[in-house]
């Protein structure tokens, strides 16, 4: 790396304030890689959120170098100073390259106002050092919702990198999630980089994020269950492993049919539907945002495979559903077919139920 290439990734701290320059302290400096064979975009430019207790907020952007780095990294002790030039609007820094050399670089910026509210919060629904199935979408929630206007540069802070590289796209479903997913399922194997740096976008407030999370893609398992044979089979990497009988959604109660994910598992829930009503279920996997459930339901084995018996959920007995239970994972996709009910697009994270043309469409 030479040395202006880490200007960019070991910038430090400015001279004093003073009330006609804006100067402050780089921090959570990052960009992202553009793909091999196209020319960088705006997306793939560095961002640099910077911030003074009681002062403006800086934002670097529109970099005049783009390097084909990942961040953010922490600022080593040797980094040398940068200067703000307010009025041109542009950010000038010098660091030691290798043999005693300097190489300097500059940038332009814009200044926003400090938010006067507090800034919103996002939450990347991804764990790092987790294994996820092939279908895991990486969905981010925000805690209040983001204009239609500032859409576009929230989408444009945040990044998804795959290894190896894999097409994908970001959709929003309403104002408070946006979610990206791929053109198809992840290879197995995959390693995913998620960064949000969201600082800086003037939305209601402001969107205060920098995290950065590192997951793995799993062994590829799929789940199929179909209303007309009241059977669920389980393919691992594309071969039929299990077949179980199951009880569905009852006809006023059914459940929805369409592509879904395992949203989360629980070995043992309590649901509480009243004061004198309540389920205690073993083996649990979520698959809608209104609760539909793969479960153990011991009560319901003598329908399983003929009847459908339950108020929307998947029921089968508890040794089968103990199977499932240890044989799957966040992101595994499951398929419903046959019932009264479409999935409401809405209702959890339904990404794979469109085609990939309709998924990008805005």
């Amino acid at each position: 790396m030479n040395g202006v290439s880490r200007i960019f990734q070991r910038l430090a701290t400015v001279g004093p304030a003073r009330p006609d320059h804006a100067q402050a302290a780089c921090r959570n400096i990052w960009t992202t890689r553009a793909p091999e064979g196209r020319p960088r975009r705006d997306r793939d430019m560095v961002q640099v959120r910077s911030y003074r207790r009681g002062g403006p907020v800086l934002v670097l952007g529109t970099c005049l170098l783009l390097t084909p780095l990942a961040w953010p990294t922490s600022v080593p002790a040797h980094a040398s100073s940068a200067s703000f030039d307010a009025a041109r609007k542009r950010v000038t820094g010098a660091v030691g390259g290798g043999a005693g050399a300097t190489s300097t670089a500059t940038m332009k910026f814009t200044i926003v106002a400090r938010p006067s509210r507090d800034p919103i919060a996002s939450t990347i629904e991804l764990q790092s050092g987790q294994v996820y199935g092939v279908g895991m979408p990486v969905p981010v929630k925000f805690s209040a919702p983001i204009p239609d206007g500032a859409k576009a540069d929230v989408e444009r802070r945040l990044s998804v990198k795959s290894d190896p590289p894999q097409t994908g796209a970001w959709r929003w479903y309403g104002d408070q999630q946006v979610i990206y997913r791929p053109r198809n399922h992840w290879r197995p194997g995959t390693k995913l980089t998620v960064t949000a740096g969201s600082g800086g976008v003037p939305a209601a407030g402001s969107v205060e994020t920098s995290r950065s999370v590192t997951a793995t893609i799993g062994q590829r398992t799929e789940f199929k269950i179909s209303n007309d044979t009241k059977q669920m089979k389980v393919f691992q990497n594309d071969k039929l492993v299990k077949k179980f009988p199951v009880s569905l959604g009852k006809p006023l109660t059914p459940s929805s049919s369409g592509n879904m994910v395992i949203m989360s598992r629980e070995a043992r829930a309590l649901w509480v539907y009243g004061p004198n009503e309540q389920l205690d279920v073993r083996h649990a996997e979520r698959l809608t945002g209104d609760g539909e459930y793969i479960h153990g339901a011991p009560w319901s084995v003598a329908d399983q495979g003929q009847n459908n018996v339950s108020n929307g959920c998947t029921n089968l007995s508890p040794d089968n559903a103990q199977w499932v239970y240890d044989n799957s994972q966040i992101g595994d996709p499951v398929t419903v077919t046959g019932t009264e009910k479409r999935l409401d697009p809405s209702n959890g994270w339904t990404v794979w139920d469109m085609s990939w043309d309709d998924y990008v469409k805005k």
